[in-house]
């Protein structure tokens, strides 16, 4: 049965939502309806539906995040799932309490990960977090958080990193892992642990129907998705999790997968680069440090704009051109424009975007005005080229960033 077969109609009554959607602008209004066909949304003129296969996004904009406690374990799924909860345990079943207090039921088999430790504030441990995930195993790995003290600077704040054990976990309690290694069981203090990995074989992945973010924290790789009673949602991921929330703790329900493509992903090559002034031997140091960058900007931190910051997107200084080859299908070329909030109002640049040789965007972007969308058809286009030029304030500042930057089918 297709996942479209499974979506059984919602209705939500009053629920203010927004649609995003890939080829025309976004709805707002109430929504009037969930089929396996469509989302309906009642706007002030009329009821406009648009298909699933148009759809990127449904936001329900009068949910807002919940201010709880803080995570004790994030529970990551093999469908991608990852799930904020207060306790985890394996005995008698998989289950934990999630952040709205509810008890959630998990597939043992289904269970990548679980983490008891909250890396947000340390990037370095969250990417080494990711490339255990990826690593190749025979076992289950129990990981430790290692803290690494300079001695030679008692000043110098302390370094983390992740080391691990490979073996079998045999049990998670409320306090505790046991975990089987060279033949002799350890049972380790959870508090001192870092998470547990669970080694899974590789098996070919499901795409999931959308992906449903809730106001706990918590995405949820669906599967199916209907409507219990007026006001509730009930829906089972991928990996088999069944779960409902009332539609007031939903937050969004992305659709986008395989319809849209961040800029970073796309094959790409820097066509013209150069300062404003002759650095001479330092132009090439220059030209390093102003290259374009993705998903941070020119100091590493993350792009911002109107005082919004966005993990994903291009930041480009003046002059450069790049350019991007646009794989077929995809029709919209979609980012959040505008200068870098660090450059203090300043900043001055010239952007045009180009379609196959031809124009089909041009602005002028200060850095005294607000950042703006851009939402351009790219239908047919194999090479799109982004050009960043010297603006009224020559090359001071002109830190743009194009953010979210993205086509879409």
């Amino acid at each position: 049965m297709s996942h479209l077969i499974m979506l059984c109609t919602l209705a939500a009554v009053g629920a203010n939502v927004q649609v995003v959607r890939t080829e025309d602008a976004a709805v707002q209004g109430e929504l009037a309806s969930l089929d396996s066909q469509h989302v309906s949304v009642k706007t002030e003129a009329d009821v406009v539906a648009t298909a699933w296969a148009n759809v990127l996004e449904v936001r329900w904009t009068d949910v807002r995040p919940q201010l709880v406690a803080n995570p004790q374990v994030w529970v990551r799924l093999q469908d991608g799932s990852l799930l904020l909860g207060e306790q985890f345990a394996t005995q008698p079943s998989a289950s934990m309490v999630l952040l709205d207090e509810s008890k959630q039921s998990l597939p043992a088999r289904a269970i990548r990960s679980v983490r008891f430790q909250d890396n947000q504030s340390l990037p370095q441990l969250r990417q080494q977090w990711e490339e255990l995930l990826e690593q190749d195993a025979s076992g289950d790995f129990l990981v430790v958080r290692k803290t690494i003290v300079n001695q030679d600077d008692p000043n110098a704040p302390p370094q983390y990193t992740l080391d691990y054990l490979e073996g079998v976990v045999r049990q998670v309690t409320e306090t505790e892992v046991h975990f089987e290694f060279d033949g002799d069981l350890i049972q380790a203090p959870r508090a001192k642990l870092e998470g547990v990995i669970y080694y899974r074989p590789a098996a070919p992945p499901k795409t999931p129907f959308c992906f449903l973010e809730d106001a706990y924290g918590s995405r949820w790789a669906l599967a199916t998705l209907e409507q219990v009673g007026e006001s509730r949602l009930r829906f089972t991921t991928v990996s088999g999790a069944a779960h409902e929330l009332p539609q007031r703790r939903v937050m969004r329900c992305d659709f986008s997968l395989g319809k849209v493509r961040p800029l970073e992903e796309l094959r790409w090559e820097i066509v013209e680069q150069q300062s404003f002034y002759d650095l001479g031997a330092a132009g090439a140091l220059s030209k390093k440090f102003f290259q374009p960058r993705f998903g941070g900007a020119i100091n590493g931190t993350s792009l911002l704009l109107d005082g919004t910051a966005y993990s994903q997107g291009i930041t480009l200084h003046s002059r450069t051109v790049a350019a991007f080859q646009i794989p077929p299908g995809f029709r919209r070329f979609q980012a959040v424009v505008g200068i870098d909030d660090r450059a203090g109002r300043q900043g001055n640049v010239s952007l045009e975007i180009i379609a196959d040789g031809k124009i089909i965007g041009k602005y002028v972007v200060r850095g005294s005005d607000p950042a703006f969308p851009i939402d351009l058809d790219i239908k047919k286009t194999r090479r799109l080229v982004i050009s960043v030029d010297y603006g009224a304030g020559r090359d001071v500042q002109d830190r743009l960033n194009l953010c979210d930057a993205r086509i879409a089918k």
